[in-house]
């Protein structure tokens, strides 16, 4: 038998194993299926307990998507509770200095919309063509600074 070289890949080294015959095998366990008819078996999440856990499976809700539902459903409520107490507790001119800030609070992140990420984009692509002195300086093309 030649010397194996250590430098070989693993998979030379040894021979791989003849497979048995399947005929071998029933002889061997004679109750068993055959590999051929063997199928594996995956396993079924388990079935919801309750009516209420069973509605919701057929449905399609999960628990992210009731969480989501439920934080949408907060806002909703918040929002006329606090527009309740807006209308109640606030005289016309506060409201009107409420509403005012509001549409500019609103206009600001139109306005900032990709704006950011315009900006990112921009500032990688010129950085990419500048380098740090050792004495702390900005040196690279200078167009890019």
């Amino acid at each position: 038998m030649p010397t194996p070289d250590p430098h070989a890949p693993a998979s030379t080294l040894e021979e791989p194993l003849p497979s048995p015959s399947s005929t071998a095998l029933s002889a061997l366990a004679p109750g068993l299926p055959e590999a051929e008819d063997f199928v594996p078996h995956t396993p079924e999440p388990p079935a919801p307990t309750t009516f209420f856990r069973r509605c919701l499976h057929l449905v399609g809700l999960d628990r992210a998507i009731g969480f989501t539902l439920l934080a949408r459903g907060w806002s909703s409520i918040a929002g006329l509770v606090t527009l309740r107490l807006i209308a109640k507790h606030l005289s016309l001119d506060e409201q009107g200095y409420y509403y005012t800030f509001g549409s500019l609070v609103a206009l600001q992140i139109v306005f900032e919309l990709g704006f950011s990420s315009v900006i990112l984009q921009l500032a990688s692509h010129e950085a990419a063509l500048l380098t740090i002195a050792p004495n702390g300086a900005t040196t690279g093309d200078p167009i890019a600074h």
